[in-house]
């Protein structure tokens, strides 16, 4: 019996060959998982970066051209109409001998020609439009006209600035973008 030796080389592999090469395989797999969902998130939030600064810079050359050659804007206290149809805030400006609404509703951003005798019904008509003829940009949370260095009335008499600031948020992201305008159509010479 002693000269009897068992050979073991049948060509397969042990059972602990296979365990390792399985865990080492997980690793592997699980490493490069990482990987990709860490440059999917990464490219997401690219992504939602862009697509705020395009609405950002779209918006803003919009609104400096309607502004910028405005012969009168005014603010509308949309409170006090409750027909507004969601409307957060809303401007009529004056351009070309045109009154144009700017309305903020939602996340979005859009325009219209302003149609009614009253600013209820020119609100009520304005939300009335489908969005989409007049969108300007979306992912909208706040919209304000700030006065720079003087009344709304210096301003479009070409005696001051306006300052146009709108923030823009999607996903975990937000963009502010700031729009400062002297109007042109004010003074005359």
């Amino acid at each position: 019996m002693r000269g009897e030796q068992r050979s073991c080389k049948d060509g397969g592999y042990t059972l602990i060959e296979l365990i390792v090469t399985v865990l080492i395989s997980a690793c592997v797999v699980a490493a490069a998982t990482g990987f990709l969902v860490l440059g999917l998130r990464r490219y997401q939030s690219i992504n939602q970066e862009t697509a705020l600064q395009t609405e950002s810079q779209l918006t803003e050359f919009f609104l400096t051209e309607l502004f910028q050659e405005a012969s009168a804007f005014e603010e509308i206290d949309v409170a006090e109409f409750p027909a507004g149809g969601g409307i957060s805030s809303a401007v009529a400006v004056t351009r070309d001998g045109r009154e144009y609404l700017v309305v903020h509703s939602g996340t979005q951003l859009w325009y219209a020609e302003a149609a009614g005798a009253s600013r209820e019904e020119q609100l009520a008509a304005a939300a009335a439009l489908p969005k989409s003829e007049k969108f300007l940009a979306d992912y909208v949370v706040s919209f304000d006209l700030i006065p720079g260095n003087a009344t709304f009335e210096e301003i479009v008499a070409g005696d001051g600035w306006l300052k146009i600031e709108t923030l823009f948020s999607v996903g975990t992201k937000q963009y502010v973008s700031n729009v400062m305008i002297a109007l042109r159509n004010g003074k005359q010479n």
